[in-house]
């Protein structure tokens, strides 16, 4: 398709509108090429490096089973004759038929694996490859700080021997893990960044897919025109390359917006129109995250019984093509949909098993969600004793991640926890830890809010003037958010502290 569209345009009629020598050499150097092999039974002679290679395009077209049968053939050859390089790009296909099933830890081992192999005999080029997979593998576990740096090492071995679509795609994955840990300024930096590196080179797909991630950070931040701007802008790149999948995740990614903004209808019909593109070319994971999306939908609704056929529908499709990371994101979400009904068992049930599909993986960041949802399970049922154990592990998982805000909110909730079981001295402790990591983040309405719970902490105490000097702290800060009704709160509360203080004949 890419190819053909290349000829029409060099059949223009308008001379103008005929691409350049140079544009045309730029655009066939990126079109997919498919290497003539033997179908015979001496296809067993074939290199590993051969079988690699066309391993490779299967993994491309997501035909996963089919590439993962040639890998394990290169792989044998490759050991057998002892070719170190061979069995080094084996261990990264194989890697990313892990990522892309969702099988983090087997991903991140087969990345480590490729990595030391080619940094044992020299080759930069592939030492950056498997760098640059084995932060997109940590990205995707949630670990953003190992993730981070694999990838800028990637980057500077990219630069150093000047492979421009390499530093792209480096950078390109930094944007990914900077939108994951909501650092949104310095995630569109990095889209800019690709985006020019691939327009400059003509990598019209990776062009597509640095615009992609521009349109998710304007979605996350609201600027929802922004974000289908983008999007219309990938979907026609990948509409003239040819790449249909590419075309189903624009329709995707809209309809993701139009939820985001409320709009269900225009979000449903986006849904059903990259569904029916998934369904046509046989993409099952594209289906599955479509039920998971329209469940979604249902949810927003209250509409909890066609919530929960669609999450089982795509928790089974997940399940059948052995995407975990997605089947724990169903089961996730069916737990929310069994709280919404009060069915707090079958809740329980659904996020332990998400825990424990999330932990499995090594994704840290589902892990997270999943326990917090616990937390709050055992909250409403006034379990406190599993409460607090919930808080407790998920300020381990934030503090293995670096996450300093996601820490700083779970040693809050565990604070106030403990306040409520007169456990003062270990509270007041914690809110000071989780003061320090938001005045260090900017969070100043998380701080200020911290500052007012400091101060009910004291006055539980009879501590009254350290209670007023914090929530006067507080009202300082929501003076300048401009929150008005929390500012009367702080005032009253101001009142009532001066009046215990002073005694009631002053």
């Amino acid at each position: 398709m890419a190819f053909a569209n290349l000829i029409i345009d060099c059949w223009s009629l308008h001379p103008s509108k005929r691409p350049t020598a140079q544009s045309c050499e730029r655009q066939v150097y990126w079109m997919d090429r498919s290497t003539p092999y033997s179908r015979s039974e001496s296809s067993e002679i074939l290199s590993a490096r051969l079988l690699s290679s066309i391993a490779y395009m299967h993994i491309g077209h997501n035909r996963l089973g089919e590439a993962m049968d040639l890998l394990l053939r290169a792989m044998d050859i490759a050991r057998s004759t002892k070719d170190e390089w061979a069995t080094a790009n084996a261990h990264e296909r194989l890697g990313d038929i892990h990522r892309l099933r969702g099988e983090f830890s087997d991903a991140q081992e087969s990345a480590v694996a490729a990595r030391d192999i080619y940094a044992r005999i020299g080759d930069q080029a592939g030492l950056a490859n498997a760098l640059y997979s084995l932060a997109d593998v940590c990205r995707m576990r949630g670990d953003y700080s190992k993730a981070e740096e694999s990838c800028v090492a990637a980057r500077d071995i990219y630069a150093r021997i000047g492979d421009q679509t390499g530093q792209a795609n480096a950078v390109d994955v930094l944007g990914d893990i900077y939108c994951s840990r909501g650092e949104l300024s310095k995630a569109e930096e990095s889209f800019i960044t690709a985006r020019d590196i691939y327009a400059g080179i003509g990598y019209q797909a990776g062009l597509a897919r640095a615009i992609y991630g521009l349109a998710e950070v304007y979605r996350l931040r609201g600027e929802y025109s922004k974000a289908e701007e983008s999007c219309i802008a990938f979907r026609d790149i990948y509409a003239r390359i040819g790449y249909t999948a590419g075309l189903a995740a624009a329709a995707y990614v809209l309809a993701e917006i139009y939820r985001s903004r409320e709009e269900y209808m225009a979000a449903e019909e986006y849904y059903a129109a990259a569904r029916e593109i998934y369904a046509r070319i046989g993409d099952q994971a594209g289906l599955a995250n479509i039920a998971h999306g329209m469940a979604e939908v249902h949810y927003k609704r209250e509409e909890y019984s066609k919530a929960e056929e669609g999450f089982v529908a795509a928790q089974d499709i997940y399940a059948q093509i052995g995407d975990q990371s997605g089947l724990g994101n169903a089961v996730k979400s069916l737990g929310d949909v069994h709280y919404s009904r009060g069915e707090h068992s079958k809740a329980e049930e659904s996020y332990l098993t998400a825990r424990d599909i999330y932990v499995r993986i090594g994704d840290h960041g589902g892990t997270a969600t999943a326990v917090a949802a616990l937390g709050d399970l055992y909250q409403l049922r006034e379990e406190y004793s599993k409460v607090e154990e919930s808080y407790r592990a998920l300020r381990d998982i934030y503090t293995q991640l670096e996450d300093e805000n996601s820490l700083a909110n779970a040693t809050t909730k565990l604070a106030q926890l403990l306040t409520r079981q007169d456990n003062y001295a270990e509270a007041e402790q914690l809110y000071h830890g989780a003061r320090s990591l938001y005045a260090k983040t900017g969070n100043k309405f998380s701080l200020a809010d911290n500052l007012w719970l400091t101060g009910w902490l004291y006055a539980n105490q009879k501590r009254y003037g350290e209670a007023e000097s914090v929530v006067s702290e507080s009202s300082t800060l929501f003076r300048e958010l401009g929150l008005e009704e929390r500012l009367l709160d702080c005032d009253d509360f101001l009142v009532a502290v001066k009046m215990e203080y002073s005694g009631p004949d002053s």
